[in-house]
């Protein structure tokens, strides 16, 4: 009673508000006085483990209001960034600022009470609400989910490199190395190798997308496109080979750390939804093919062979409606069917000319052949399968990869410097001048000047946003030159020895790193080039640029856009007027939750400022703007 200021610091303020509200409209009744009380929340939850409080303030503010005017005399204040102590706990001198989130408050106002050793920084006017303050916190979960992706990524493909590096050079398996040499000498290796692959493991997943791209067009791109894709996909099929075991190690890796940390296991592939062309839906001239197989009865192999792809796309597709057995059978038969596959690439390549040429000489019917497969639309919204959804991340990650590949590529440097003696590298210096040889001349040189141009695009990247003007010089020049550089480090190292390849006397067969870390940004750099030289990605986009955004982002928007439905009767923009407030009792009475449904999503820029549909309309002096029915979510 006659408390002006109410401060909370707990937890499970959601669970509680309800109580809270009570109290507090109690004590209003009870008191004699007119004054607004303030209560300020300074709660901080991990929008993952305790997501059922990152809407606490918003759920107080809903039971206050529910069922009054706006003079109801109530401001809720959600603090946070309160930096004052580090990490260690020790004062960090101007340090103290707190930005300060309202319900009910007006323009630029912080709480009237006095804390010491806390200043008040309002929140940006038009995102000063409480709404705001729960979309820039999961988002900033968000942020950091990336990053645990794109080091989860980096893990996934050093577990690999490191593997490899071991059983090619250690002694109890197909090299002579001491396991003593493991730690530095033989880590190096694949250290080097793991850095290489995720600087340029961003654009990879952009080639195989262009490439489905291509593929699912079905005439509507141009001979010159049709052309690109054969190349490309010839170029691509080495690289992909190499980084199945990658990325599988992946999707295991991330499917238990996100399952762990907010309960997003199978359904984190379950979000990335694809957009729905008009017309009728077709297959790819690639399935269109396959089905056309399996009508063949005279052929008692190429009739199964087709009828297995479909079979394996279909449980792909599926996007966790089938079981764990399902996806089990899935993996087994995906790697029994990879031999088959490319053995089959060429008469498959050869029978697509072919009938082609022979159709269209007889009918007309040369492109359009493939065009007239229809494909049975599902209901609800289209979604991605769960590769498709795994290489768009990639592709989102292209900034956090990087950085976790200049990590890598640092620790090469140093544990480079380490072993560059005669002691480990007797093949690099002559023995008569004690000087490096030619070729590993211009590999060090090549390795010291991208590790120089990529270290510069990396801290560009650390930076955060910036204009075009800035960004393209670094990501369209800088970086291409940095990673031809790196994959020319690698090549000058090794490439003398690739005449020993595959030959069972030299370590058992097993292929040497260089030649395997090198294929795969060769030929993925390759078809980035041919695609951007040809403009096959240009044309792709002509249509319509979509946005793809990280699957752990989607679903923290999802679940933002149904927590404002959830506590759609909470204005938190509404204004106050003091002079004209009356205590007045209130029964409790919980705030109705509303049935989440699909609708128009929001843009980030009319956060805190946009009214809910059984709101009550604003007042002269409130400010605000509407947001269209049929906006596209961008927060």
């Amino acid at each position: 009673q006659n408390c002006k200021y109410i401060v909370y610091s707990g937890i499970h303020l959601t669970k509680n508000a309800t109580k809270v509200a009570a109290a507090m409209k109690v004590a209003k009744n009870n008191s004699n006085e007119s004054y607004v009380t303030e209560f300020m929340d300074f709660s901080n939850p991990d929008p993952l483990m305790e997501k059922n409080d990152v809407a606490g303030a918003v759920k107080l503010w809903s039971e206050l209001t529910y069922g009054q005017d706006k003079n109801h005399g109530w401001k809720i204040w959600k603090i946070t960034e309160c930096g004052l102590l580090d990490v260690a706990g020790i004062e960090e001198p101007n340090h103290d600022y707190a930005k300060v989130y309202g319900a009910g408050i007006q323009k630029n106002e912080v709480p009237e009470l006095r804390i010491t050793g806390l200043r008040w920084q309002a929140a940006q006017f038009d995102r000063h609400d409480l709404f705001a303050e729960v979309y820039d916190r999961m988002m900033e979960r968000a942020d950091m989910d990336r990053w645990w992706d794109a080091l989860l990524l980096g893990l996934a493909t050093f577990a690999t490199t490191a593997s490899y590096a071991v059983t090619r050079y250690s002694v109890s398996f197909n090299g002579k190395y001491p396991w003593s040499m493991v730690p530095l000498y033989i880590i190096d290796k694949s250290v080097a190798w793991t850095g290489l692959w995720m600087l340029i493991i961003s654009p990879f997943a952009g080639n195989l997308l262009a490439l489905q791209g291509v593929m699912k067009s079905c005439g509507s791109m141009g001979c010159i496109d049709y052309l690109v894709f054969l190349v490309g996909t010839l170029l691509m099929i080495f690289p992909t080979l190499e980084f199945l075991i990658p990325f599988f190690l992946w999707f295991v890796f991330r499917t238990l750390f996100f399952g762990w940390t907010g309960g997003r296991g199978i359904n984190l592939y379950e979000h990335q939804q694809a957009v729905v062309s008009e017309g009728p839906k077709r297959h790819t001239f690639i399935r269109s093919m396959l089905i056309d197989c399996l009508d063949w009865s005279v052929d008692a192999f190429i009739s199964p062979f087709a009828g297995n792809l479909l079979a394996l796309q279909g449980v792909m597709k599926s996007c966790g409606s089938v079981g764990c057995i399902d996806y089990l059978v899935f993996l087994v038969g995906t790697l029994l069917m990879i031999f088959p596959t490319l053995e089959f690439l060429i008469p498959f390549f050869l029978w697509f000319v072919f009938r082609t040429i022979f159709f269209g000489w007889t009918g007309g019917r040369t492109i359009n052949l493939y065009e007239h497969q229809q494909a049975v639309v599902s209901e609800g919204p289209k979604r991605h399968t769960f590769i498709r959804s795994m290489l768009i991340d990639m592709v989102s990650l292209k900034g956090e990869t990087g950085c976790v590949g200049m990590f890598f590529a640092m620790a090469h440097t140093f544990m480079g410097f380490i072993c560059a003696d005669p002691a480990y590298k007797t093949k690099w210096f002559d023995k008569e001048t004690g000087r490096l040889f030619w070729n590993y001349e211009v590999c060090l040189a090549a390795g010291c000047w991208a590790t120089a141009i990529l270290l510069g695009v990396t801290l560009r990247s650390l930076f955060g946003k910036a204009s075009w003007i800035c960004l393209k010089p670094m990501y369209a020049y800088a970086t291409p030159i940095g990673m031809w550089l790196a994959t020319a480090h690698v090549v000058f190292f090794g490439y003398g020895g690739w005449y020993k390849l595959f030959k069972y006397k030299y370590h058992n067969g097993q292929p040497s790193i260089t030649f395997m870390s090198s294929m795969f940004p060769i030929g993925v750099l390759l078809v980035n080039w041919l695609m951007a030289c040809f403009g096959t990605k240009t044309r792709l986009v002509s249509g319509g640029m979509y946005l793809w955004k990280h699957s752990v982002v989607r679903i923290a928007k999802e679940e933002f856009v149904g927590l404002k439905k959830k506590y759609a009767s909470a204005d938190t923009t509404a204004f106050i007027n003091v002079a004209k407030f009356a205590p007045s009792f209130v029964p409790e009475v919980s705030a109705p939750v509303k049935q989440i449904r699909a609708s128009a999503q929001l843009d980030v820029s009319q956060l805190g400022s946009v009214r809910f549909n059984n709101a009550a309309p604003a007042a002269s002096n409130a400010s605000y703007s509407r947001v269209d029915s049929d906006d596209e979510m961008s927060v």
